[in-house]
C-alpha cells in the first residue's frame, strides 16, 4: 500500500521515480497489468525527475494512466507501445514538463493517447517545448493528439508532427472529443504556440479538429498562435473552434492545407467544415 503517494490511489505506480536524475528504461520489455483492478495503480510515472529516457517498452492493459511525466525536465520517450481498453488508461501524458520528446510510439487505450496537460503544482509548473513525432494513434474511447482537459498552468511550444490516426471513433461527447484537440478544461490559462503538422486521419467518426474552452468558469483563457498544417482526414462531423463567448476568452487559429474528405478548407467553404463562435479568429494563409 502507498498511503502518501501523491496520486490518490492506494498503490504506487508499477514503476515510480520521484526526484531522480538520468534514469534509463531500455530494451524490449513488456509490462502486462491485465490482472489488476480498474484504477488500482498507474503504469510508469516520472515525478520531479530530469534527463530520463524510456525506449522499447510495451505497456498492456494498464488500469490507470499508462505513462506519465509530471514536473519534469528533459524527458525522452521512443519506441513505446501502449495497448489497453480500460477507462482512464491514458497513453502517454506529458504533464507540467519542460523539454520532452515522444518519438516513434503507438497507442490504443481506454482514454486520451498522446497528450499534454498541466495538473496542479507550483506557479511555475508549466508545460513547454514538447514534441510528438512519428506517432500512431487508434482512438476508440477519447482523443488522439493534443492538449486534453487539465490546463491549470500555462502550456506553450508544443508540436504534434508526422503522425497518423488509424481510427478515431469515440463520439460519446462531441463537445470535448476529437482527433486533434486543444481542450481547456480547467483554469484561466494561456495556451500558446501549438503546431499540428503532417498528420493523416484515416477514419474519423467525430470531430477531426476541436478547440474548446470547456470550463464554464473560464473568463480569460487564451489559446493563441495555433497552426494546423498539412492535415488530411476522412469522415467526421464538423470541426469546431469555441471559446464559449464569455469573458475575455480568446482562440486564434490558422489552417494551412487542411483537406477534409478530399476537399481543401478555404475561406469560401469553411462554414461547411467548421463551427466557430464570435470570440474566435480563424485565418487561412494569413487572411481572415
Amino acid at each position: 500500500a502507498a498511503d502518501n503517494n501523491g496520486w490518490g490511489l492506494e498503490r504506487y505506480p508499477i514503476f515510480n521515480a520521484y526526484k531522480k536524475f538520468n534514469i534509463v528504461i531500455a530494451g524490449q520489455g513488456t509490462i502486462d497489468a491485465g490482472q489488476l483492478g480498474w484504477h488500482e495503480r498507474r503504469g510508469v510515472l516520472f515525478s520531479s525527475c530530469s534527463e530520463c529516457t524510456v525506449t522499447g517498452l510495451t505497456l498492456l492493459n494498464m488500469p490507470e494512466w499508462s505513462m506519465i511525466t509530471y514536473c519534469g525536465t528533459d524527458i525522452k520517450i521512443s519506441d513505446v507501445a501502449v495497448f489497453g481498453y480500460k477507462t482512464n488508461s491514458d497513453g502517454i501524458a506529458i504533464c507540467n514538463t519542460i523539454n520532452a520528446t515522444v518519438n516513434d510510439c503507438y497507442a490504443r487505450s481506454g482514454d486520451d493517447l498522446f497528450e499534454v496537460k498541466t495538473l496542479g503544482g507550483s506557479s511555475d509548473a508549466i508545460s513547454r517545448n514538447i514534441t510528438f513525432n512519428n506517432c500512431i494513434a487508434w482512438g476508440s474511447k477519447a482523443r488522439c493528439f493534443g492538449i486534453t482537459g487539465e490546463t491549470n498552468k500555462d502550456i506553450s511550444q508544443v508540436v504534434f508532427r508526422n503522425s497518423a490516426v488509424i481510427f478515431s471513433d469515440a463520439t460519446w461527447n462531441n463537445n470535448i472529443l476529437g482527433s486533434l484537440v486543444i481542450i481547456s478544461g480547467t483554469g484561466n490559462t494561456l495556451i500558446d504556440d501549438i503546431l499540428f503538422e503532417n498528420i493523416e486521419i484515416y477514419q474519423n467518426a467525430g470531430r477531426p479538429i476541436n478547440l474548446f474552452i470547456e470550463s464554464e468558469e473560464a473568463k480569460r483563457t487564451k489559446i493563441t498562435n495555433v497552426l494546423f498544417r498539412n492535415i488530411t482526414y476522412s469522415g467526421g462531423i464538423p470541426s469546431r473552434v469555441n471559446t464559449r463567448s464569455q469573458g475575455n476568452n480568446l482562440i486564434e487559429v490558422c489552417f494551412e492545407n487542411v483537406v477534409g474528405n478530399g476537399v481543401k478548407w478555404t475561406n469560401e467553404n469553411i462554414a461547411g467544415f467548421l463551427e466557430q463562435d464570435e470570440q474566435s479568429t480563424v485565418t487561412f494563409a494569413g487572411k481572415v
